[in-house]
């Protein structure tokens, strides 16, 4: 109660390269731009562990934007079937678990063959936990702050090879992409 996880916050998208938008097909509002003002678990603020800013400026820039153009191409021809299903795993098909689901049950497996008792196993579990919504409000905080925009939409607007019709193979999330929220 009362860390913030509930609060309404404004936010208005921007505009121009490099900024974040609302993202095709169905070009949803920015979603959980509350988070990076949650109060963490662990953390001293939500900005502790925030990166240096991105920007499409770097040399790797470029081949980095043709790479994902390439490979993450919902038509794409180099993909490989275990490339697909990997995306697909860590985006949470069908009967899957989402990312913290997938912590948790990893976590599951390695406790199945240790002799925890049952207080230890909670501990581990709370620690996991408390951890994945750390980092959660910590990704969200650098997503607000940078506010980068998607690759469908650097692919569709690239200033040297626009693909206006260029589409992922898997539907875009509805906030910034920098950091990868997956990753953290």
């Amino acid at each position: 109660a009362n860390d913030g996880s509930s609060d309404v916050v404004g936010y208005t998208p921007g505009s121009g390269p490099g900024v974040w938008r609302p993202t095709p097909p169905h070009f949803m509002p920015a979603a959980f731009t509350h988070w990076r003002y949650v109060t963490p678990f662990s953390m001293l603020s939500p900005d502790q562990f925030r990166p240096a800013a991105p920007s499409i400026l770097t040399p790797g820039y470029q081949a980095d934007l043709d790479q994902v153009r390439e490979i993450g191409s919902d038509t794409s021809a180099s993909r490989s079937a275990e490339q697909t299903m990997i995306a697909f795993f860590w985006a949470g098909m069908g009967g899957n678990f989402s990312e913290a689901g997938q912590l948790n049950w990893a976590a599951e497996q390695v406790v199945r063959t240790k002799p925890l008792s049952l207080v230890e196993r909670a501990r581990m579990y709370a620690l996991l936990n408390i951890s994945q919504a750390d980092a959660a409000i910590a990704a969200l905080d650098c997503k607000y702050e940078y506010n980068f925009w998607r690759p469908i939409t650097a692919i569709r607007e690239d200033a040297t090879n626009p693909d206006p019709t260029w589409n992922s193979l898997l539907m875009t999330p509805a906030h910034p992409e920098y950091v990868s929220g997956h990753s953290t």
